[in-house]
């Protein structure tokens, strides 16, 4: 099982989404979750006079039920967000 998530949870930082992939199905089991606009995400539309870099990261773990929740790097649940 792999569950790849984007654009439904935004960074707390700048507001940029963030990127993360979990390929694990057991219950507890962690990945890092990054910044689209960190320094380690791929762009393939990077414009150096305005991009804006953050290095804002987190966790996702995946519960008993199969879901997966997004927290900052201090334990804290992200929360949904979505952009209008």
């Amino acid at each position: 099982m792999k569950d790849t998530e984007t654009h439904q949870h935004y960074c707390p930082v700048c507001g940029s989404y963030v990127i993360w992939s979990h390929a694990s199905g057991v219950p507890g089991t962690r990945t890092r979750v990054m910044c689209g606009n960190n320094l380690a995400a791929s762009q393939t539309d990077w414009e150096p006079e305005s991009f804006l870099f953050c290095s804002w990261k987190g966790f996702a773990e995946r519960k008993k039920g199969g879901k997966i929740e997004i927290y900052n790097a201090d334990g804290t649940r992200l929360r949904r967000k979505y952009k209008k």
